[in-house]
């Protein structure tokens, strides 16, 4: 029998009787909303440090292909290039870290098993083939446990309501990221200039509409998890009311056969 401890509160102790974890399997339901913030911030401001960088391109281009190194754009350039660096480490590991902490609190709301191991939270977004469609599985399996209209004692997450949201914002990163692959084929010549910025722009486009959704996303997930009352899934499944079945009618006894004359 496991203890679940909550902030401001007694420990909650699921029973046996409904099948709640072990101990190794719980985990404490954490606040998410501190993480949530940062990590809104670290995307928005990462999306932003794009917008600024095709933005420099699209100066030097229509300049002529002239670096000038006077120019604000070109000062600009150059001079966010660590702190684009230091955004592209530090936004995915701290949503990364928010999605560990909703995972858990997802599992304390909703009985129904995620289809991938809590590993996979991080393991994920690294492993190659893998990291096609994992992530999307993890955060739709989040989305879905969080969802206060999921009920508490759902069997699977894997069927129900979809969010186009969280398909749009996978598609959006999936898409920037090829197109990402495909600009590295690309000469940086004066004849694979065009092109090399019709790809960039397109990825930088769908890169900060990805950061808007994604930023929605966590939004959502943080308010479902923050406003609504915590319930474990026991307690919840326990304060349901049984329906009584009834008990079957007694079966007639077959009448005796009367012999006849």
């Amino acid at each position: 029998m496991g203890i679940v401890t909550l902030d401001n509160r007694s420990p909650v102790v699921p029973p046996a009787s409904f099948g709640a974890p072990s101990m190794s399997e719980l985990v404490d339901y954490r606040p998410v909303r501190g993480i949530a913030i940062a990590a809104v911030a670290l995307v928005l401001l990462s999306a932003f440090h794009t917008a600024l960088g095709m933005g420099a391109r699209w100066y030097i281009y229509f300049g002529g292909g002239a670096v000038d190194p006077f120019s604000v754009w070109q000062r600009l350039f150059r001079y966010l290039a660590l702190p684009g660096l230091l955004l592209e480490i530090a936004a995915p590991v701290v949503f990364i870290v928010w999605l560990w902490r909703a995972r858990n609190n997802a599992e304390l709301r909703c009985r129904a098993p995620h289809r991938l191991a809590r590993g996979w939270t991080i393991g994920g977004w690294f492993c190659p083939i893998v990291q096609l469609w994992f992530p999307l599985i993890l955060m739709i399996d989040v989305w879905r446990a969080s969802d206060p209209r999921t009920p508490a004692d759902a069997g699977e997450l894997g069927v129900g309501r979809r969010s186009w949201l969280v398909y749009g914002w996978w598609i959006a990163w999936m898409l920037a990221a090829a197109i990402n692959v495909a600009s590295g084929l690309v000469s940086w010549g004066q004849t694979g200039w065009s092109t090399l910025l019709a790809l960039t722009t397109v990825s930088a486009l769908l890169t900060v509409a990805a950061a808007i959704m994604v930023a929605l996303i966590v939004q959502t997930v943080t308010g479902w998890q923050t406003t609504t009352p915590f319930v474990p899934w026991w307690e919840a499944q326990a304060a349901q009311p049984v329906t009584p079945v009834p008990a079957p009618l007694p079966t007639p006894a077959p009448e005796p056969d009367v012999p006849r004359d």
